[in-house]
C-alpha cells in the first residue's frame, strides 16, 4: 500500500472496529486432508484442488480466510495448493489429465477448464510464455463449446483469470499494451462489483501512458476503498496529471476531516502541497506545505509523532526545490536536488517530473547524481525491476495462483436475496454513529463472492428508498466484508465526486446478479410450470 493510504485505512478500520464480533462472517475453509493411498493426485498436483471441484484462491485470501465455494460434493482427497507442483513438472501433471483419453482423462468442462487455466500456469513458471498463450486459447475455446462463454458469472470469475493469465504472459513477451489491454477487458461491467475489482490489474510500472479503461478501474476501485485514492494519484502524477493528483490528494485531506481523524497524516498534506506546486498552484502549495510542517510539530508537542515523518519532510524538501525551479532559482535548485543520492520517498511521477525541469538547460557539469539519470532511463530502471520482481514470484507457488477464481453457484447470490432486499429494518446497515456514517455488514448466507457485491447492491437499494441519488461507500482492502456508508448528492458533507457512487447504475449492474426474493418467485413459478 502507498505510503499515506496507511494512515486512512487505519482510520477507517478503527471505526469499524467495534463491529468484529459481527465480522465473523462464516466462510469456510477447505477440507486439508489427504485420502490414504500413495500420495496426492495429479489434480492436486496441477492446481492443488481435488478431482471434481472448481478451483478457488482468490477472494478469500484478499479478506484474511480462505472461501471456497464448491459446486459438487466433497470429494475423498481435499484441497492442498500446498501440493502443486513447480514449472515443467505441473506441466506434465496438468496435461495427464487434459490430453490423456479414456477415463484418465478430464471431461467435466467446469473442472476441465480450471486445469487448464493451471498448466498455462505452469507454463509461465517455467517461462514457456507461447505456450501458455496456447493454453489460454484452448480454454477459451473449450469454454466456448461448453456454452460458458458470455455466462455471467463464468466471464467474472473463471473467464476473468483466463484473461489475467493472457495478460502475464504477453507482459513477459514485452507485449505491454496488449498484455494492459487485455487485463482490463469488461472493466465497465464490473464498476461496482468488489469480487470483481479485484480481478483486475493495470500494470502501471510499465506504461508512461494512460487508458480510459484504467482511469475506469482507479476511479472505481477510489470508489470503493478510499486507501486506493493515494495510488490513483501517484498514477495520475506518472502520466503528467498533477491537476487531477492535487484535486484527488486534497480530497484525501477533506474525507480524514470528515471521518474525524484525530491523529492527521503530514504526508498527506505534504503529497498534496508537491502535487500542487507541480500543478502549478504554488500559492495552495505553499499553504499546504505549511499545514504539513504544523502538522507535525503539533503531534510532536502531544507526544505523538509520527514514525513516518522523515518521508514527510523529503516530500517537502522536494516542494521547495519544485518551487526554486519556478521562481528561477535554478542552480540553487539543481545543487540541492543532487545532494541527495536517491530520494526514496517520493512518487515516482513526482521525482521523474522535478528531474525533467531540473535537467532542461542544465550543464554537463550539473547533471550529476540523480540528475545524470535521462526520464526514459528511469522508467526503463523501473520497467526492468518489476519484472525482475514478477519472474521473481512466478515460481512462488502463490501470487499467479490467485488469479484462478472459482465460477459461484448461482445459489450462493439466491441465498442473500432476502436480506438485500429487505430495506426497512435492515439487517445488513446497522445504526448511524457519531461522525454520520452508517455501518455495513456483509451477508453472510452465500458465502464471500457473493455477500461482497450484496453490501454494494443493498446500499444502493438503500439509497432509492432513501429518495438519494446515490452514496459513498467506505472500506478496507484487508477487511471488505465491512464498510462506512453515507447516503446523498454530490457535494453533500462526506460525498465528493470522487467518491459518489450512483445508486441507479449499481443497481442496474448488480441486480441481475442478485434479484429480489419476488423475481426468484416468479422464476420458480416460471420454471415449474415449463415442467
Amino acid at each position: 500500500m502507498v505510503r499515506g493510504a496507511r494512515m486512512l485505512d487505519k482510520t477507517i478500520r478503527a471505526m469499524l472496529g467495534s463491529m468484529a464480533a459481527v465480522a465473523m462472517l462464516g466462510t469456510s475453509a477447505p477440507a486439508l486432508a489427504q485420502a490414504r493411498g500413495t500420495g496426492p493426485s495429479d489434480y492436486l498436483k496441477c492446481d492443488g484442488q481435488p478431482n471434481n471441484m472448481t478451483a478457488g484462491e482468490s477472494i478469500g485470501r484478499l479478506i484474511g480466510a480462505v472461501t471456497l465455494l464448491g459446486i459438487f460434493a466433497p470429494p475423498a482427497e481435499g484441497s492442498n495448493p500446498g501440493a502443486r507442483l513447480l514449472g515443467a513438472e505441473g506441466v506434465a501433471a496438468c496435461s495427464r489429465l487434459i490430453d490423456s483419453e479414456g477415463a484418465a482423462a478430464e471431461t467435466n468442462p467446469e473442472r476441465r477448464i480450471p486445469l487448464i487455466i493451471a498448466r498455462a500456469i505452469h507454463q509461465i513458471e517455467a517461462a514457456d510464455y507461447g505456450a501458455a498463450l496456447a493454453d489460454v486459447a484452448k480454454a477459451r475455446e473449450e469454454a466456448a463449446a461448453a456454452g460458458l462463454t458470455g455466462n455471467p458469472l463464468f466471464e467474472r470469475s473463471t473467464g476473468r483469470g483466463i484473461s489475467m493469465i493472457e495478460a502475464h504472459a504477453r507482459l513477459r513477451l514485452g507485449e505491454i499494451e496488449a498484455a494492459r489491454n487485455v487485463a482490463l477487458s469488461g472493466i465497465a461491467q464490473q464498476r461496482h462489483s468488489i469480487f470483481g475489482l479485484f480481478g483486475y490489474a493495470p500494470f502501471p510500472e510499465f506504461s508512461q501512458t494512460r487508458t480510459a479503461d484504467e482511469d475506469l478501474f482507479n476511479a472505481s476501485f477510489t470508489r470503493l476503498f478510499p486507501a486506493a485514492a493515494f495510488s490513483h494519484a501517484a498514477r495520475l502524477e506518472e502520466t503528467g496529471d498533477f491537476a487531477g493528483a492535487a484535486l484527488l490528494r486534497e480530497d484525501m485531506i477533506g474525507l480524514n476531516d470528515v471521518l474525524g481523524a484525530k491523529d492527521r497524516a503530514s504526508l498527506t498534506f505534504a503529497n498534496a502541497a508537491l502535487a500542487q506546486g507541480l500543478a502549478g498552484n504554488w500559492e495552495r502549495s505553499n499553504e499546504l506545505a505549511e499545514q504539513a510542517r504544523t502538522n507535525m510539530e503539533t503531534r510532536v508537542r502531544a507526544g505523538n509523532p509520527e514514525n513516518n515523518s522523515s518521508v514527510a519532510v523529503e516530500v517537502l524538501d522536494l516542494q521547495a526545490i519544485a518551487r526554486a525551479a519556478h521562481e528561477g532559482r535554478m542552480a540553487e535548485a539543481r545543487r540541492l536536488f543532487s545532494g541527495r543520492s536517491a530520494w526514496p520517498g517520493v512518487t515516482f511521477g513526482s521525482l521523474v517530473e522535478v528531474t525533467r525541469r531540473l535537467r532542461e538547460g542544465a550543464s554537463e557539469e550539473e547533471l550529476t547524481g540523480p540528475l545524470a539519470m535521462t526520464i526514459e532511463a528511469h522508467w526503463q530502471r523501473r520497467r526492468e525491476s518489476e519484472m525482475a520482481s514478477m519472474i521473481e514470484r512466478d515460481r512462488d507457488n502463490r501470487t499467479l495462483w490467485r488469479h484462478l477464481r472459482t465460477a459461484p453457484a448461482e445459489a450462493s447470490y439466491r441465498a442473500i436475496s432476502r436480506d438485500v432486499w429487505r430495506l426497512d429494518r435492515s439487517r445488513l446497515l446497522l445504526a448511524e454513529n457519531a461522525e454520520g456514517w452508517r455501518p455495513l455488514i456483509m451477508p453472510s448466507a452465500g458465502g464471500a463472492v457473493a455477500g461482497l457485491d450484496g453490501m454494494v447492491l443493498h446500499a444502493a437499494l438503500q439509497a432509492r428508498h432513501l429518495g438519494k441519488r446515490g452514496f459513498v461507500m467506505l472500506s478496507s482492502p484487508s477487511a471488505p466484508q465491512l464498510a462506512l456508508v453515507r447516503f446523498g448528492e454530490p457535494g453533500d458533507r462526506g460525498i465528493s465526486d470522487f467518491r459518489f457512487i450512483d445508486a441507479a447504475e449499481a443497481i442496474a449492474e448488480l441486480e441481475p446478479f442478485i434479484p429480489s426474493p419476488e423475481v426468484i418467485r416468479e422464476r420458480e413459478r416460471a420454471a415449474r410450470r415449463r415442467r
